[in-house]
């Protein structure tokens, strides 16, 4: 992408009173932070295209506006069937039936892998 292309893809105003932005000609992105030596508030200039990529800059740009929304905004509601599903899992089964759904679902363990951990730990072999 050119650079003229950087500030129509920019998510975030330019606001040099925050700790890192995107500079208003969208050639830097800097950083401010203290030097610990001397106390002073020092800004550091990352050359877009040359220091970081246009990509990083992009992702670092979206991250850097309105965080306000992301702190104070709604949970979204939660889905009716997964509120079913994990009703059924907390109520209605035992903790070896949540312990074998969450080491499936949630661990990613292939059915296979935990048919063999039970006839290592048992000394039986489940059926598949």
């Amino acid at each position: 992408m050119k650079k003229k292309e950087t500030l129509k893809i920019r998510k975030s105003g330019f606001n040099p009173d925050r700790a890192c932005y995107l500079t208003a000609d969208g050639k830097y992105y800097c950083y401010k932070f203290e030097d610990i030596e001397t106390g002073q508030t020092v800004t550091q200039k990352l050359e877009i295209g040359k220091d970081l990529s246009l990509e990083l800059t992009t992702i670092l740009d979206e991250a850097d506006r309105n965080p306000e929304d992301a702190m104070f905004s709604e949970p979204e509601p939660e889905n009716p069937l997964v509120a079913q599903v994990r009703r059924v899992i907390d109520e209605d089964c035992t903790e070896a039936q949540q312990n074998f759904f969450f080491e499936h679902f949630g661990m990613e363990t292939q059915l296979e892998q935990m048919r063999q951990a039970e006839d290592t730990e048992t000394g039986k072999l489940p059926t598949s």
